[in-house]
């Protein structure tokens, strides 16, 4: 069996799913699957404005708290929420930079 992400075994559900496709899904979504690269671009656009003295756009903030709150009752515990926090401090920021 080769580790394929677009098998027909992959479309079943988790537990009938044999082990090397278990854990090829794994090896995907915890890598270039998640959302770690685009939350470090994200990250990256935000310290380039700030650096140039250009405010972050609110909905930037608000964008990202709507899409960590979703996350974060769609599966809990986690630290999702932790996220919510800095996508405040970024709406707060921009509020600010705006004035």
């Amino acid at each position: 069996m080769r580790l394929g992400l677009w098998t027909l075994e992959h479309w079943q559900p988790p537990a009938g799913q044999p082990r090397p496709v278990l854990d090829s899904n794994l090896s995907f979504w915890t890598t270039v699957g998640s959302f770690a690269v685009p939350l470090l671009i994200l990250a990256q656009l935000v310290l380039w404005l700030d650096r140039r003295g250009l405010p972050v756009p609110a909905f930037i903030g608000w964008s990202l708290a709507a899409w960590l709150t979703v996350a974060a009752l769609v599966i809990e515990p986690s630290g999702f929420p932790v996220g919510v926090a800095a996508a405040g401090c970024l709406i707060v920021g921009s509020d600010r930079q705006g004035r």
